[in-house]
């Protein structure tokens, strides 16, 4: 879960949908699966429209500049460290 909790969330809810059809395709229902489709097909148009900065990970620190001091998990230290 761990792998899903560090993708963006555009490509997370992609890959969620890619799995849920593929096991709907097993059950034999076509036009969820076909829904499911569109949906995907949607989110990569939406992803292709984003841009880096906005594709990145919800949970992800902001990026620190290298004078910055910063603790081993990348967040910067506070004033009074």
């Amino acid at each position: 879960m761990d792998f899903f909790k560090k993708m963006d969330p555009v490509e997370r809810e992609i890959a969620l949908l890619e799995i849920v059809q593929g096991s709907i395709m097993l059950e034999g229902m076509h036009e969820t699966a076909e829904e499911l489709e569109k949906r995907v097909a949607a989110l990569k148009e939406k992803r292709k429209a984003l841009t880096p900065n906005e594709t990145r990970a919800v949970h992800e620190p902001p990026l620190q500049p290298k004078s910055t001091p910063c603790r081993a998990d990348g967040w910067a230290l506070s004033p009074e460290y």
